[in-house]
């Protein structure tokens, strides 16, 4: 309770300050202030303390968010999630006054289908000025944007994408072979591969992050731009202030990049192909428009989506096959099999590869690059999970990799084992539901065939021309405690090794050289 009292004197204040109303006494409208919001916390009380006392939970979970935020400033949300439902042996556990994390796989389609609220993390970001295809909550906007987003990710746009994305890998190779065995980090390598592609395929730009001439700050504004929104998100009372005051310079610095990357597609036509297109010239939607606000705030959904998620998964991929020599040997046999030395591996001829695409689909499965799932409102008459209820106007969410990793669902389910996708150990796969890496419904990730392509072809192209080994400094404890959860992961430093294959002798020893 003494947080929500700083809260709304907090809010008085500012109102004063910044809207002043000499017609009525400050007294009168502090009166009016206390009454409303003691009428709101009274409502409050009711309608959360049924969600404090049905499940269980941290009891410091139960009283504020501050618990959660600090969760979320640690970066630790899905592995707290993991130990919580663990700990409590419930599907559901409380994680906040008025919010519950469910492991269940009956909830995905109760919770996400249809047109279902959204958590206040969106409600946040829309509401401070970042209204995108990813916040609004006006389904009607929703469904005339998502058209839009759907013809620039149509099967014909992924077509003419690939050629691109086959490019910018060629240069990821020709950067590795250049390190000739030598440690990398591999999580910076993959930022700047992703953030090329991105920059390419949205807005038919050359990044050159890759060739050493980009700007590297796009990156850092954008993790440090996700960490400030989680936390910030996570008090909602004190976000809702947040219109009120300065917006901080990782904020501001991250949006200013996008208003600069639109700016610079408006006033050039592209030569190619690429998502902003579609936004700038809408002529199939003559109801649609978009303002500049839109355009800008569409553009850092693309910097952010495009660029984190497939970059942390990739990478990740790589460190899991180098810990895994006989897995990564088995994709080299595969990949040498379809692909001969004189021929390099495309976007296209992954389609055909089983074993690389079950190699990638564990990889989404086991780390997932928004591990503890997107929040979202039960409706007012609340919902059954299985025969356990959850009132209405209720925070949830789904951990995804909590959900995925899961035995009942997936046996062995903390184990990297690409067989459970080929039909070798279909024992390993018992409610395939439960598999969720790109979300679920009308909110599900919208450039996944695209996110797809990238990994299998850096994926299949590495494997198929260096043999992947952990880097002498790579410590398994400090990279898990140095990755974040920020919704989005952010990898800690990745020391991998990738040495050149020899191209003069027999394959077929390990698969670990050319034939």
């Amino acid at each position: 309770m003494a947080i929500e009292i700083f809260v709304v004197t907090v809010a008085v204040a500012i109102q004063l300050l910044v809207s002043p109303i000499p017609e009525a006494s400050t007294i009168k409208i502090l009166l009016s202030y206390f009454a409303g919001n003691c009428a709101v916390l009274a409502w409050q009380f009711q309608t959360t303390q049924a969600v404090k006392t049905a499940f269980p939970g941290p009891k410091s979970a139960a009283i504020s968010k501050l618990w959660a935020a600090n969760q979320c400033r640690l970066g630790r949300t899905v592995l707290t999630l993991k130990r919580l439902h663990e700990q409590y042996d419930s599907d559901i556990i409380r994680i906040g006054p008025n919010e519950v994390s469910i492991n269940n796989v009956e909830a995905v389609h109760t919770i996400y289908k249809g047109r279902y609220q959204r958590g206040f993390f969106y409600e946040f970001r829309a509401s401070n000025g970042e209204l995108n295809l990813n916040t609004t909550r006006d389904y009607a906007k929703h469904s005339a944007w998502r058209k839009i987003w759907e013809r620039a990710f149509s099967p014909t746009e992924i077509l003419n994408y690939n050629k691109r994305v086959e490019h910018h890998a060629e240069k990821f190779i020709t950067i590795l072979k250049s390190q000739r065995g030598a440690a990398v980090n591999c999580s910076k390598l993959m930022d700047d591969l992703m953030f090329d592609i991105t920059m390419d395929l949205g807005f038919g730009s050359d990044a050159g992050m890759q060739d050493g001439m980009g700007d590297g700050q796009y990156i850092q504004f954008l993790h440090k731009y996700a960490c400030t929104v989680t936390v910030l998100s996570a008090l909602r009372n004190a976000g809702e202030l947040l219109c009120y005051l300065p917006v901080s310079a990782e904020v501001k610095a991250f949006r200013e990049r996008g208003k600069q990357v639109v700016n610079d597609r408006q006033r050039s036509e592209a030569v190619r192909t690429d998502v902003f297109r579609h936004f700038l010239h809408c002529e199939l939607d003559p109801g649609v428009q978009f303002s500049q606000t839109d355009l800008n705030t569409n553009a850092l959904l693309i910097l952010g989506a495009g660029t984190e998620t497939t970059s942390s998964t990739a990478s990740q991929i790589l460190r899991l096959l180098a810990e895994n020599p006989c897995i990564q040997s088995k994709l080299r046999a595969e990949l040498d099999s379809h692909c001969s030395i004189e021929t390099k591996l495309t976007v296209e001829m992954t389609r055909n590869l089983p074993y690389l695409n079950a190699v990638v689909s564990e990889g989404l499965r086991l780390v997932n690059p928004v591990p503890s799932g997107v929040p979202a409102i039960t409706p007012p008459d609340g919902v059954y999970i299985g025969d356990v209820y959850i009132p209405g106007n209720v925070e949830v969410r789904i951990p995804s990799q909590v959900l995925m990793t899961d035995s009942r669902y997936f046996p062995q389910g903390g184990q990297f084992i690409p067989e459970r996708w080929t039909g070798e150990m279909p024992e390993l796969i018992l409610d395939r539901r439960a598999y969720i890496p790109f979300g679920y419904g009308v909110h599900s990730c919208i450039g996944r065939q695209v996110a797809l392509n990238e990994m299998r072809l850096v994926v299949g192209r590495v494997v198929k021309e260096f043999i992947i080994s952990l880097g002498e400094l790579y410590d398994a404890k400090q990279f898990s405690l140095q990755t974040k959860d920020y919704l989005t992961v952010q990898l800690a430093s990745l020391p991998l090794k990738f040495t050149p294959r020899p191209k003069n002798a027999d394959s077929n020893r390990g698969g670990e050289i050319y034939s």
